[in-house]
């Protein structure tokens, strides 16, 4: 694994630890407005595979000004895929 996929795993264990100084999103299940999405330019296609496009969507929507607001349902809500 390369340092930008041992960073990203740290990331999400913190999330899932719930750490004070976690990123406050985690790329497994994520939303937001379409107007954002279009605005950040959508999923960076330059990624090859999987697992990094999401959290790079997710730094550069915590990067604008004003910050978007964030709501962590992790374990609060199911999804189910059908």
């Amino acid at each position: 694994m390369n340092a930008s996929g041992m960073r990203e795993l740290s990331r999400q264990l913190q999330t899932l630890l719930r750490l004070k100084n976690r990123p406050k999103v985690l790329g497994l299940n994520m939303a937001m407005d379409r107007a954002l999405f279009e605005d950040l330019n959508g999923f960076d296609e330059k990624f090859v595979g999987y697992g990094l496009e999401d959290s790079d969507l997710r730094d550069r929507a915590m990067r604008r000004s004003p910050r978007p607001r964030v709501v962590n349902l992790y374990g609060e809500k199911d999804v189910y895929h059908l």
